[in-house]
């Protein structure tokens, strides 16, 4: 039986890093969305939550 030692599929056992080909500006953008979708939901929230003023 011939042995291959360079068989990629040996260290497939672990699931692979999701953001292992991502270049940095990408990383960048992912990062700038995420923070703008959680500032824009938390905004939303406040004025969902806020109670309308009262007449005196």
């Amino acid at each position: 039986m011939k042995r291959d030692y360079n068989q990629p599929w040996i260290f497939f056992w672990a699931a692979p890093d999701p953001d292992y080909y991502i270049t940095d500006q990408e990383k960048e953008l992912k990062r700038k969305l995420l923070f703008r979708q959680t500032f824009l939901h938390t905004i939303i929230n406040e004025a969902i939550f806020e109670e309308p003023p009262q007449a005196g």
